[in-house]
């Protein structure tokens, strides 16, 4: 069972050493891409705040509690974008 266990070990060693390094992408993301997830991420955040009025300065419709289920967060609705948004805790 050792040798088995050794062999298998040595065939991994060498199959792994025979991939070749992962490079780092050198190309980056838009930045108006990078503000758009700024964006979205900014209503994830609030979803975490026990109160916000007015998420990422639009109106908020609606807060979502429910203690059964424990699910906290709200419903908002962006004019300039045309868009309801619903934003939710995660664990």
């Amino acid at each position: 069972m050792t040798s088995l266990l050794l062999l298998l070990s040595f065939l991994l060693f060498v199959n792994a050493s025979s991939i070749p390094p992962l490079r780092r992408a050198t190309a980056g993301i838009s930045q108006s891409l990078f503000d758009e997830h700024k964006f979205y991420y900014q209503y994830a955040s609030s979803a975490y705040s026990d109160s916000c009025p007015r998420p990422n300065g639009n109106v908020l419709i609606e807060t979502i509690t429910n203690t059964i289920t424990d699910t906290q967060g709200f419903i908002a609705r962006d004019d300039n974008k045309q868009e309801i948004i619903l934003a939710l805790r995660g664990r």
